[in-house]
């Protein structure tokens, strides 16, 4: 009989889930677009005063048309706004946001990099503006990106997703960049590789690309996560010195617990679609979040009060 709960049992990204999203053609794009929502009102709650986010179409392309399901044709489009905005209102009395001494500390960073309209065919992002004097929305100033198989390394849009991050970062936005897909490939090639074993890489990551010319020391920082472990507490950069933070274990949740679907997917009872893809450490990470589950749900606990201590 299969072990299911509305509760993500995983801490972090739910890797039964995350696999099953991976290598199903439909599956990705739904959890994205949710996923992407919910961010949006996450981000949105943690503004400091003079900054609006706003969904926007995104810097990654479809493969398939989101209504009948068919190929995309790829042909020239005009360069797209991206999946979250972020604007500033100015504010007299408004002050930065301090880092707390909980907020995540990059497991790599990488100094300064060189490199780095069918609007049914885009997925949705965020982008964060400032709001000017006369109460106006003006430029990006960050712009969030869920990335996708198809935008990533071997996928069919990758080339056009690298010339517009490319682009975005050299323009002064901060870019930062969820990435749950441990099946392939980082988009920037400076971060160790999962998917080929590399040393000091994680199945999962945020990248935060800041190139702007009045940062301190610009750079691209990666904060990289295993299978069952916390998501990073992120101080996300705006306008000069101002920053918000965002808990992604609490948005990831909120998307994971908030439609039923995603939890009838998973059963604890068997092992993660594609379970090979995993390094030896994350394999044995989800053989003993299966087996706490397995345990707790015989001795007749609530699964609703997990994710329980392994």
């Amino acid at each position: 009989m299969a072990i299911q709960s509305r509760k993500n049992q995983y801490i972090g990204v739910n890797a039964h889930l995350n696999s099953l999203l991976q290598n199903e053609t439909a599956g990705w794009p739904i959890f994205h677009n949710a996923h992407v929502v919910d961010l949006t009102r996450a981000v949105d709650r943690a503004l400091p005063p003079g900054y609006v986010v706003v969904p926007e179409r995104s810097l990654q392309i479809r493969e398939f048309h989101p209504d009948t399901g068919e190929p995309i044709e790829r042909r020239r489009r005009k360069l797209p706004k991206p999946d979250i905005s972020i604007y500033q209102r100015p504010n007299p009395n408004a002050q930065a946001v301090s880092s707390p001494a909980a907020v995540a500390t990059p497991t790599l960073t990488i100094e300064h990099l060189d490199a780095f309209d069918d609007p049914e065919i885009y997925l949705t992002a965020i982008t964060i503006h400032e709001i000017d004097e006369n109460r106006k929305i003006g430029n990006p100033i960050t712009w969030i990106e869920l990335l996708s198989p198809t935008n990533k390394p071997f996928g069919s849009g990758y080339l056009q997703y690298q010339q517009k991050r490319i682009a975005t970062t050299k323009a002064g936005i901060v870019l930062v960049e969820v990435d749950y897909l441990h099946q392939s490939p980082p988009v920037e090639e400076a971060i160790p590789s999962y998917m080929d074993g590399e040393t000091d890489a994680y199945a999962y990551h945020i990248a935060i690309t800041d190139l702007r010319e009045q940062s301190k020391q610009p750079q691209l920082q990666v904060y990289g996560f295993s299978v069952d472990a916390a998501m990073p507490i992120l101080n996300i950069p705006l306008a000069g010195d101002d920053a918000f933070r965002l808990d992604c274990s609490s948005v990831y949740n909120q998307t994971y617990e908030s439609i039923s679907f995603y939890s009838s997917e998973v059963d604890y009872e068997q092992l993660p679609v594609r379970f090979e893809t995993y390094s030896e450490a994350d394999q044995a990470r989800i053989k003993a979040r299966m087996q706490a589950v397995q345990e707790s749900h015989q001795h007749g606990a609530n699964l609703e009060d997990g994710p329980f201590v392994i």
